[in-house]
């Protein structure tokens, strides 16, 4: 196959010997030159010979761009194979493959007849290989007359050739055309690929698109430059430039908007619409005071409402708050606002407590001091299990303890939520006595020898819960109850001090590790607060907490003696249950609570 190399130097159709003397016949001819300036030379076979020969030169020291100048000028004085196929050549060692392509076909459509058969050969061979490496573009344009161009050079007007032959990549095409928006988009064409681009003018508008919506469902006319043009939402095509929209109705209006329209563009508004009556805006502390707009009803806490223009009178009142009265004129899409705080009114005491009802909105708090019963005991192994461990008889004992509980929130009159947090701490002190006899249904191992028991089991530990409280208020006294979940965690420890009663004086003290639990827990909260300053109560009532104890026992010790001066006698000591199962714990408080 022939290659781009083939071409890189085109054949001198005339000796240098020739074009000497072509040169020097053409010298004596026009004769020498004179101080005055002569008229440009006029083409000839003899000036299109020296530019072949200058542009073989440059060809040979591979100035393609000189090369091509040469043989541009040749053919421009005379066409002829060699200027062609030099041309040709040139081109395709500057790569322009497409503007090759076509002085190839060229050479071989003009000059192909007076060709040799094998430089045929070979320019047809390239012109195979050039069109593999191009691609052929078609571009349609909708409008006759339109000026093309690709990557800014100017191919003619629309309709141009069909297909266009083009270097493989990436192409601009850009059409131009008098009272039309220019048309301008970049095409890719692939390698031995014919790509169709259809570039569509558009007349220019003389006019933009305007859009005018309202945020009010009711019907409101659309003014634009001071005429009515219609009724929200509305549509239109106006002048392009600066216009003035607004809206009007009876009730209604919308403030003018300066709005620009491009032209051939489409631009939206939305009118704010406003009410042109006059409105009366209250917020009111407490939230349940009542409010009365020229003696009739508005409503609680806070309002909102249109009036119409001139004077009004306002009230609020709550009872044990001061009422508040004013008057208020109004005047034409006017909005009024005010905030009123009403004043509780003090009882006439040096302690300033209120007699009547107060507002219970808002944050408050509380601390108490609590006792702690273990209502049903706390399911230790002496209370549940007296004849398993072998002894004689038992005595069992509640739990009996106290703690702090603290607690704080936020109210909505006459609801509140809270988080609780507490420490409490209770003992139980059973005790039993053991005669050494084996009895049915007895730990015989445990029974001797005969002596007494005594335990004391300590319970210590936090709680925690978030819960809802419920205020009922009076004059003085509100009664508050309070339910919540939340988590309990508690540390056991257990001593037992065994000793005999049969002149022996033996005896054992046996203190294990301590053990605890985790369990989720249940509160509840009944009391009564009676207030003894404004913001201040003394909280008295009850609290209830029920949590699992699971199975909490101390571990047993085989290698326990009773110790005197008689001698020594070994002492079974099991494991011991210190906290079984459900526990309640009930107990009385007081303390005092802050907030409203």
């Amino acid at each position: 196959m022939t290659t781009r190399a083939a071409f890189l130097y085109p054949s001198v159709v005339t000796s240098r010997r020739t074009i000497f003397v072509r040169v020097l016949c053409s010298f004596f001819l026009l004769g020498a030159p004179s101080a005055r300036a002569q008229p440009a030379p006029r083409a000839t076979p003899a000036s299109a010979a020296a530019h072949v020969a200058a542009g073989d030169r440059a060809a040979r020291a591979k100035d393609w761009e000189t090369a091509l100048t040469e043989y541009r000028a040749a053919q421009r004085d005379a066409p002829s194979a060699a200027a062609q196929k030099g041309l040709a050549s040139a081109l395709d060692s500057l790569h322009r493959d497409a503007d090759a392509y076509r002085a190839y076909e060229e050479l071989v459509t003009k000059f192909g007849p007076s060709m040799t058969a094998a430089a045929r050969a070979a320019a047809e061979a390239r012109l195979r290989e050039l069109a593999a490496a191009t691609g052929l573009l078609t571009i349609r344009v909708n409008e006759a007359g339109a000026e093309v161009s690709i990557d800014g050079r100017t191919i003619g007007v629309s309709p141009v050739p069909p297909l266009l032959r083009v270097d493989a990549g990436a192409h601009r095409v850009h059409v131009t055309k008098a009272g039309f928006p220019p048309f301008d988009a970049t095409r890719d064409v692939p390698r031995s690929a014919s790509v169709t681009m259809d570039a569509v003018l558009e007349a220019e508008a003389k006019s933009g698109h305007l859009v005018v919506k309202s945020t009010s469902p009711d019907a409101m006319k659309v003014v634009v430059d001071g005429a009515v043009v219609g009724v929200a939402p509305w549509e239109g095509d106006v002048t392009p430039g600066l216009h003035d929209v607004e809206g009007r109705s009876a009730k209604l209006t919308a403030p003018s908007q300066r709005v620009i329209v491009a032209r051939g563009g489409s631009t939206e508004i939305v009118l704010g619409a406003v009410s042109t009556e006059a409105r009366i805006e209250v917020h009111v502390t407490p939230r349940d005071a009542a409010i009365t707009i020229d003696g009739m009803p508005a409503g609680k806490g806070d309002i909102a409402s249109a009036f119409s223009a001139g004077e009004h009178v306002l009230r609020v009142e709550r009872a044990g708050f001061a009422p508040y009265e004013k008057k208020v004129t109004l005047i034409e899409r006017q909005t009024y606002a005010e905030s009123v705080v009403l004043q509780q009114v003090a009882s006439g005491d040096a302690s300033g407590v209120n007699d009547r009802r107060s507002y219970l909105g808002g944050l408050y708090g509380g601390i108490a001091a609590a006792g702690v019963i273990g209502v049903g005991g706390s399911g230790n192994s002496i209370d549940t299990s007296c004849n398993q461990l072998g002894a004689a008889s038992c005595d069992t004992s509640l739990p009996v303890g106290g703690g702090l509980v603290g607690y704080g929130g936020y109210a909505w009159d006459p609801v509140g939520l809270e988080l609780m947090v507490g420490a409490l701490v209770d003992r139980s002190a059973p005790k039993a006595d053991f005669d050494g006899t084996i009895r049915p249904g007895s730990n015989a191992v445990l029974a001797g020898p005969a002596r007494r028991e005594q335990f004391a089991f300590y319970r210590a530990g936090g709680v925690g819960a978030v819960r809802a409280r419920a205020t009922f208020d009076g004059s003085r006294l509100r009664v508050s109850v309070a339910a919540g979940v939340g988590i309990a965690y508690k540390q056991m420890a257990m001593q037992r001090r065994s000793s005999t009663e049969n002149g022996t004086h033996m005896s054992d003290v046996f203190t294990p590790d301590s053990a605890g639990y985790l369990s989720p827990l249940l509160t509840f909260d009944v009391g009564a607060r009676l207030r003894i300053a404004r913001t201040l109560a003394l909280a008295f009532g009850a609290l209830l907490f029920i949590e699992n104890a699971g199975d909490t026992h101390a571990e047993s010790d085989p290698k326990r003696y009773l110790v005197g001066k008689s001698g020594i006698a070994p002492i079974s000591t099991p494991s011991y249950q210190m906290a079984t199962s459900t526990q309640f714990l009930l107990g009385p408080y007081v303390g005092f609570e802050f907030g409203p």
